[in-house]
Formats: C-alpha cells, sequence, structure tokens
C-alpha cells in the first residue's frame, strides 16, 4: 500500500501544471449555454476578446465583449477560475444583432469557476456553459464600406415608391427615415395606417438584415393591413441595397422595396444649431381639434417624434421634417415633406400647415397639445 501511494504522489508531482491563461489576449471561438451545441460567432459580429493580467494577488481583468469593452477582476487558484466586479459598459454601439452575444459572452464570463488550457485554446467551464477562446485566432472585423461608395451615406428621409412582392405590386405610399451608424440601422415612419419601426445590422457583405419589425398594432383597412404585412415579409429577409441617384431599392428574397430620398437626415455636414429644449419622443394620435372628436379619417392622424424628427400622418397623406423645441414653441426646418396621394378633403386635416405655423407644444403625461392662434389640438401618446 506505501509503495502504491508512493507511486501515485510521485507522478502527481511529474504531472506538468496547467499552462496560465495570464499575460495573453485571447479571442472567443465558440458560446455554449447549458443544454445547447456551441454556436460560433457569425462574420458579421465582431468577436468578444479576454485578457487576465495578474495584479498584485488579484487578477485583472480587461477585453471586450464585441462591441463594448470588458473589465473586471478575478481570482486563479491551480485551474480554478473566479471572475468578479464584471462590467459590459453601454451598449448604445451595440447593434441589435450583437447583442445577445454580448448577453450570453458575459453571463458565462459571470458563472466561470475553473480553466482548462490545451495548446493554443483555454476553455472557460461555467457549470454545463463553455467558453472557447483561442490566441492568435482570427478576429471578425465588420468591414465598412469606403467612404466613396454611393453607399456609405444612405441616411435621409424617403418617400415609400412601391413594394414588390413576389410577383404582385402592392400600393404602398408612406415616408420612412432610414439612419445607418457602422453597422447599425434604423428604419422608422409611417406606412398604411400603422407606425413602423425596424432596428436592424449592415452585415459584412453589405446587405441588411433587419430585426422583427415593430410599431403600433391599429386595425387598418383590408389593403393597408395586406400592404403592411407584404412590407413585414420583404423587411425579415437579408436585403441588398442599391442607390441609383435618389432612389434606393432594398431587394430580397420575399421581394422589393422602393424608396426615393427626399432629404438627407439631420446630421449630414452643416453647421448644426442644437436644440434648446428637448422633443418629447414617441407616437401620438389625434384625439381632438377645438374641443370636437377628431374627425374620422381613412389613416389615423398621428404624430411621431423621433431622432430630432416630427412626422406621421394627415388622415392621408405622411409626412416628416427635421424639428427643434425652444420655449415651448415647435419649429420645423427646412419645410414639411410629404407624399401627395390624392386625398378627399373630408379624410384629410391640416396638421401640417399648422406644424409649419410654429405652434406651442406642451406635454402633461400622455397628453400633448399644439396650439397656434384659435387652433388648439389634442393628442394622446398609443
Amino acid at each position: 500500500m506505501n509503495a502504491l501511494l508512493t507511486s501515485l504522489t510521485l507522478a502527481a508531482l511529474a504531472a506538468p501544471a496547467a499552462a496560465s491563461p495570464v499575460g495573453t489576449t485571447w479571442t472567443l471561438q465558440s458560446v455554449q449555454l447549458p443544454g445547447r451545441a456551441p454556436v460560433t460567432p457569425g462574420p458579421a459580429l465582431a468577436r468578444p476578446t479576454l485578457r487576465l493580467d495578474a495584479s498584485g494577488g488579484a487578477l485583472k481583468v480587461s477585453g471586450s465583449t464585441g462591441c463594448s469593452p470588458l473589465t473586471g477582476s478575478g481570482t486563479l487558484n491551480g485551474q480554478a477560475l473566479l471572475l468578479r466586479g464584471l462590467s459590459g459598459g453601454s451598449s448604445m454601439n451595440c447593434p441589435d444583432a450583437a447583442l445577445s452575444l454580448r448577453e450570453d459572452y458575459l453571463a458565462l464570463l459571470a458563472r466561470t469557476t475553473r480553466f482548462e488550457h490545451r495548446g493554443g485554446t483555454l476553455t472557460l467551464v461555467a457549470g454545463a456553459g463553455r467558453l472557447t477562446f483561442t490566441t492568435g485566432g482570427a478576429v471578425n472585423t465588420p468591414s465598412s464600406p469606403a467612404s466613396s461608395s454611393p453607399l456609405a451615406a444612405l441616411d435621409g428621409t424617403y418617400v415609400a415608391r412601391g413594394l414588390k412582392l413576389g410577383a404582385q405590386d402592392l400600393p404602398l405610399r408612406g415616408v420612412l427615415s432610414l439612419t445607418v451608424k457602422g453597422p447599425a440601422l434604423n428604419l422608422s415612419g409611417v406606412v398604411g395606417c400603422n407606425t413602423l419601426r425596424a432596428p436592424g445590422t449592415r452585415l459584412a457583405s453589405g446587405t441588411f438584415q433587419f430585426m422583427p419589425v415593430g410599431g403600433t398594432r391599429l386595425l387598418c383597412p383590408a389593403p393597408q393591413a395586406q400592404t403592411e404585412a407584404a412590407l413585414s415579409s420583404v423587411l425579415r429577409g437579408p436585403l441588398t441595397p442599391a442607390l441609383s441617384g435618389t432612389t434606393l431599392t432594398l431587394t430580397g428574397k420575399a421581394g422589393v422595396l422602393t424608396l426615393t430620398r427626399i432629404s438627407p437626415a439631420a446630421g449630414t455636414p452643416g453647421p448644426v444649431t442644437p436644440p434648446v429644449a428637448a422633443l418629447p419622443l414617441g407616437t401620438y394620435r389625434l384625439k381632438s381639434m377645438n374641443g370636437q372628436a377628431a374627425p374620422q379619417t381613412t389613416r389615423p392622424v398621428v404624430l411621431i417624434f423621433e431622432n430630432g424628427r416630427v412626422g406621421g400622418v394627415d388622415g392621408c397623406n405622411s409626412f416628416g421634417a427635421a424639428a427643434s423645441l425652444s420655449a415651448d414653441r415647435l419649429t420645423v426646418k427646412g419645410g414639411v415633406t410629404s407624399t401627395r396621394m390624392l386625398c378627399p378633403d373630408d379624410q384629410t386635416v391640416p396638421l401640417i400647415a399648422l406644424l409649419e405655423g410654429n405652434p406651442g407644444l406642451k406635454v402633461a403625461g400622455k397628453t400633448l397639445t399644439l396650439q397656434a392662434d384659435d387652433q388648439i389640438w389634442v393628442f394622446e401618446q398609443n
């Protein structure tokens, strides 16, 4: 028995100690959540990194989540590894497609209890979860289009000119705002009778991938409801953008969306005067005009405030404009752009004229009031 114990002890002493992960920058290769198969980050996403450095008797944690800085501390004892005080910083600059990876990465780091180091591969074990890294591995860096490319500046306000679902042409009217900031996208505005908001990401190939389309859920007449459903279907798949003059087409497997730019987005080069007060945010629906209930129109009369702009529907046409608020007075900049549908007089209200008259604006709870001369219009937030 003593001879056996001696042999085991000598074997243990002769076994090489686990290589230390300290002092190396590790690049994430796969994420394995408990009960799931390992997942490799797609080529459109920058891969998270991890670095452990000795700091006194503790560890200093640094790196990135792929779209934000990573900081923290930890302790290392043999192959036992605990990471504490982890912070992924702000996610403001993270495209929606990167947020899920970011959260999974931070959650598994916080639950790590030990590591395995073989060759150039580091595995962090977090219960039934795993994070696998390599040193010198490929780091996905989504490419940005060259500034000379016509697709480098797609930001702006567009009139929806056409929607083709397969071989079917559908009537589409609305004003949409598109912003492209690095890999992050945002498409918003009004089509049919509902507001639309579609965040997304620009893939390394240059194609657009929008997330599930959100917005209001008003009950629209059948033709408008059909068009809205068709637009959501087209926006679901990867879309290839093509810009020719002021015409932007977004082409996917389900169909083609055609837009015509009517103005560049606020924030393009030029003098900028910051607003004195912040505009309200959200969608407001007209409830009353001068004490009378809002008239029944083909499309609900709405105001939408977003990204330094005001837009909406006047009962028939969609519109949009850059705007600012100073001393409780709303000012539109550069005029209001609008679709030009032929609308019966009883199916529209003079909302654009009211906005161009620099009305007073007050918000109390969910109620927004516009007032100019003898006009008092009351809206309620959806």
